[in-house]
Order: C-alpha cells, then structure tokens, then sequence
C-alpha cells in the first residue's frame, strides 16, 4: 500500500487527512470525494482498488495526474490506475482494460473501468475502479451503476467549482504533493518548489518539530543542503522563533510596524544571512500541537500582502495533519508505537477527551473488582442420580422362564414376587426321590429285623443321601419364585418379552434400588478434580426439574479416571439433603459445587486460563 492513501479498504470512515478547525463536510470538496468513493466501493462487490484523479493544473507536471483520493487493497500497485486514468484523459472517453497484477503474492487479472467525469462539458476528473474478472452482464450492471453516482458527482464539482477558494486549491495541489508515495524529503522538496513559485519567493525553507527544536526537512530549488551551514542554523532559529509562539510571523525590516506584534529577532538574523529582504514563518498545527514550520523569503524590497498572508495561514490548516501523517507513515515500528502511546497519553491527562478519560477509569474500576472482590468459585458437572445400594436378582438355578411380574420403574414391596422359573421337572424330580426314600425306608426296616449289620449301615447311608436331595429340591422350589428383598423400585431388567427363555444359574434377571437412599454420580473433568474436597456444598438441578434446585455435600472423590467420547472425567460422590421431590434412579441433570472464595477474575477465567496456559505448554510455549 502506498504512503499517500487516503482510505483503507477495511475502514469505511478512516480519513488521513483531518483539517483542523473544521470545515462544514458540505463545503468539504476533499471530504465529500473521499465519502463518495468510499460508499461505491463498499456498495459494488470485487472492487480490489479505486481512485479520483483530476487533470493536471500545473504545466510542469508533465502530463501527470492529481490524485485526490485512492482505495486501494493491500498488495494493488496503484501504477495500472494511473495509466488507466491517463487514456481515459488522452481519448476522452470511457476506457477499460485488463492487467495481471500481484495480490498476496499471486498473479490475478483485473479488469479496470475508467469513468471520464464532465463539468461544464469539460473533462475535469476521471473515476476508475480495478474489478475481479466478472460476466459482461455483471460488468454493464457496475459500470451503470458508477455512471449514476458519477452525476451527483459531477454536481457536487459544478456546485463548488466556483465557491472554492484558491487556497482551498492550492492546499488539495500541496497535500497530494505531500502525500505522494516518494520519501518526505522529496515530497516537502516539492511542496517548497511549488510554494516558491505560487508566491513568487526566491526561498522556501520546510522544517518539522523534533522535541522543542525543529529540523529543516528541505529546501526549494536545492535537494541537497548542508545541515550544519551558518544559513540552515539561523533557518531552524528562525522556525523555532515562529513554533515557540505559535503565530504567523511576516518580517521586513523596511516595514517596522509588521514588527511590533511579536519576537523578530531570529528572523532578523536570517535575513542578515542573505535570505532576502522579507521573510514569512507560517506555523503548522494539529489539534493545537505544533507540527512544523514553512518559511518564505523574498527579494528585491517585494512583502508579503494582506491576503498572501491569509491564503498561507488556510494553507497551514491542511498541511500541519498532512505532514504529521506523512512523518509518522516513515517512523520505524517501535517509534509509531511509542508516539501512539504517548499522543494516549496526553489525551488521558490533558483537556478534553472525556470518552478516553471515562473509558480508562471503567478499565481502572473494573480491574480493581476483578482483582479485590471475591466471589464462590464453583465448578459445573454433569450429574446422575442413582440407589446408594443397588441389588441384583440373580436365577438361583437353571431353567425357563414362567412368568414376570415386573417391569423397570415399578416399585415393589418386601417379598414381593417378581418372576418365576418353571418348576415341573423339580416337582417330578422331588416325586421321584419320595419313592426312594420309601423304598429305602422299607429295605432299612427289613435289614433291622434280619439283624445284618452291613446291610443297615448301607440303607441307612442311602436314606441319607435321599433326604439330603429332597431338601435341595425342596429348597429349589422355594426359590422358583422370585421376591424382592426389600421395598424399592425396579432399576433394571425388562423381561416382559422373555417368556420361556432359558436362564443360567447366576444370571442377572433384574436390578433394584431402595426407594428413599440416593446418591448424585457427578462426572467431573480432569482439569478440576484437585479442587475437590469431601464436605463441599453445590446445588443439583435435574432435568425433570429444571426449576428446583438441591442441595448436595460431596461424599467421596474416587481417584480413578473413566475416558468417555467427550474426554476424561472422574466420579466424584454426592449425597442429597432433602431432595423433597420424586426422585428416581437413572435421573440426570447439571450440579454446581463451591468449591473456594477466589477473586473474580479467576471465578470467570481460570478455566479457561488453565486449558490455554496447558495447550501452551504442549505446542512448546
């Protein structure tokens, strides 16, 4: 990008040029061109650089045009605009044309629209727009566009083509001098050639304020000059004569009564050096600050006029922002940001500026809370609730499935039957044994009445054997039936759709929770485990009842880490304190534990300050 925009792309408002004083945005020509590029440029798309540049007023400009504002993009060279400009001027007419230029390091085609722009049937300015390659349609659809806003503009320059002053225009002519993309020696070089020859001087001197001294920058007719000459130290005396009191300064010794309104002597000197016989030191400002100082001198007994000296002063208005910008545009990095801050600086301890002012002390008052109010530090969980004791029925034996009596979420007394497992073959099975044991009984009876001692000690250990399997049938078929072993509800186990399905001995059949003896499961991130403490207080609010909080203390911490899709958490345990509503296992929601007083920056930020700061870390910063 050019030293001499006036815009940037990404900033509808950011005007380089700020003319002190103000002038009224209607009598405004710079400002109202500036305005009007602006807006076609946001208002149309693929506009990559724009620019207003009006013919040439000064005969040595060698067929060079006056640019009055650029939009450029960042990496456009505005020389394709230029030419473009130029045979738009040369056939007088409308002119497209395509160039490959380099954006962000790639070549790319655009296309450019010069708009000629006619006042009084004379060509006065030309409008053109570099675009992204687009359908012929698209294309008449812009240039049409343009060709609309360019009759306001047209009447907007036949309106204050006459009302403009000459310095108003020899002030445009200076400023895009000034502002010209070549270093500041050359362009201030420029600006004492022109001023020279405007006024009729035989030396202009161009000095900037460097602390409390000013530095002559350049010199008319010479680009070179030796700095530490006798002439170029009354010349600094002498802007540093003019700077320190803030006037305009005209001296001639043959004149004494100019003489009379303020210091002279420096100025004095300079002409004793040779500077001619009348000098003119014309202050630069900006906001009140000074910026600069110009210096004129003429020859041959020729002072300055009354109105010489007021075009110079309305001059001085447009100069002093336009070389304040141009200096800070050739500042090193370091040395534009330390005169940002200090230009803060000064606003926040000076007159005025009470946005800045009120801004700052809500920062001050803001870090102040931040820092020394302190707040309950809580960390947020996912949550569930579940039975402190969870029972398992189990088949006590291997079977089928008769029937079910339950389904999940029904609550069930103590003892009450669940299910039950067929029992015909244990029933057979302990008909079976009924039999034996008879038939043993009798053979046992009948050893006893023989006498045979052997035979009684076998039919004894067979009626043993039988009594001890028809207790375990017996037993089998008391536990056929599946109870409950105390009042809660059922958590687990829908076999509602199972009949008749084999079942092996140990299989889980279903689950069950006491109705009144909860827990809160919370899962609680890795990164804020170790804030965890058993005793903490929190509040638990479910998603069946969003609208009620309850209370919670933290019972446990269990030092073990579960990675689930999300990432990793630990369980940490909670018990309820008066839950007074219908909770049930299985419930889920979002508990909030306290877990420390913290000042108020860490309540809102360490969160976040820990997983950057351990991302940071990881990346190797």
């Amino acid at each position: 990008m050019t030293n001499s925009s006036l815009h940037k792309k990404d900033s509808q408002s950011d005007s380089l040029i700020s003319i002190e004083g103000g002038v009224d945005a209607s009598k405004n020509l710079l400002g109202e061109m500036e305005r009007w590029l602006n807006w076609q440029c946001c208002m149309l798309s693929g506009v990559e650089a724009a620019a207003i540049l009006f013919s040439a007023t000064d005969s040595t400009a060698d067929n060079a045009k006056m640019r009055l504002t650029l939009w450029p993009s960042d990496d456009i060279d505005e020389v394709n605009l230029k030419l473009v400009a130029q045979k738009s001027f040369s056939r007088n007419d409308i002119v497209t044309h395509k160039a490959s230029v380099q954006i962000a390091g790639n070549s790319e085609v655009l296309e450019y629209l010069a708009l000629p722009i006619r006042v009084k049937e004379q060509l006065t300015a030309v409008v053109v727009v570099a675009l992204k390659i687009r359908p012929d349609n698209q294309f008449q659809a812009v240039r049409q566009l343009l060709q609309w806003g360019i009759v306001w503009l047209e009447g907007l320059l036949l309106k204050t083509q006459d009302e403009l002053p000459e310095a108003k225009q020899l002030a445009l002519q200076v400023v895009d001098k000034l502002l010209d993309s070549a270093p500041l020696a050359v362009t201030a070089h420029q600006v004492c050639n022109l001023l020279a020859e405007r006024f009729n001087c035989n030396q202009v001197g161009f000095g900037l304020c460097s602390g409390l001294r000013v530095e002559t920058q350049a010199l008319s007719h010479q680009l070179q000059f030796d700095r530490r000459s006798d002439s170029m130290r009354q010349l600094e005396l002498a802007m540093e004569e003019c700077t320190d009191q803030e006037l305009l300064i005209h001296y001639s010794p043959d004149q004494p009564d100019l003489n009379s309104n303020y210091l002279t002597n420096a100025h004095a000197a300079l002409l004793a050096a040779g500077w001619g016989d009348s000098v003119c030191s014309v202050p630069l400002k900006l906001n009140g600050k000074m910026v600069g100082c110009i210096v004129l001198s003429r020859c041959n007994g020729n002072c300055f006029s009354t109105i010489e000296l007021d075009i110079l002063a309305d001059i001085a208005r447009f100069i002093g922002p336009a070389t304040e910008h141009k200096a800070i545009t050739e500042y090193s990095l370091w040395r534009r940001s330390a005169s940002s801050i200090k230009q803060q600086f000064n606003n926040l301890f000076g007159a005025g500026h009470l946005r800045l002012k009120a801004l700052v002390a809500g920062c001050l008052l803001a870090t102040v809370l931040l820092t020394q109010v302190h707040g309950s530090y809580t960390v947020t969980a996912r949550s569930e609730i579940e039975g402190v004791i969870q029972q398992v029925i189990s088949a006590p034996f291997a079977g089928y499935l008769e029937s079910v009596e339950i389904r999940p979420g029904d609550k069930v007394q103590q003892a009450q039957v669940l299910a039950s497992l067929e029992s015909k073959d244990l029933v057979l099975e302990q008909d079976q044994w009924n039999s034996e044991r008879d038939r043993l009984t009798k053979e046992y009876h009948q050893a006893l009445a023989a006498g045979d001692r052997a035979e009684i000690g076998i039919m004894q250990e067979r009626l043993y054997q039988a009594e001890a399997k028809l207790g375990l049938i017996k037993q089998k078929l008391s536990r056929a039936q599946l109870k409950a072993p105390f009042t809660g509800v059922i958590i687990n186990g829908d076999l509602s759709q199972s009949l008749g399905l084999p079942v092996e001995q140990g299989q889980k059949l279903f689950e069950l929770s006491p109705l009144d003896d909860f827990r809160v499961v919370l899962q609680v991130d890795e990164l804020d485990v170790a804030r965890f403490e058993e005793g903490q207080r929190g509040s638990l609010r479910l998603t069946g009842f969003p609208d009620r909080p309850i209370d919670t203390v933290i019972s446990r911490v269990v030092p073990m880490a579960t990675t689930i899709p999300g990432g990793t958490y630990f369980r940490v345990e909670a018990e309820l304190e008066n839950p007074g509503m219908n909770v049930q296992p299985g419930m889920k929601g979002a508990a909030r534990i306290v877990v420390g007083e913290e000042p108020l920056y860490k309540v809102w930020g360490q969160s976040l300050y820990d997983r950057v700061r351990l991302w940071l870390w990881s990346v190797g910063l």
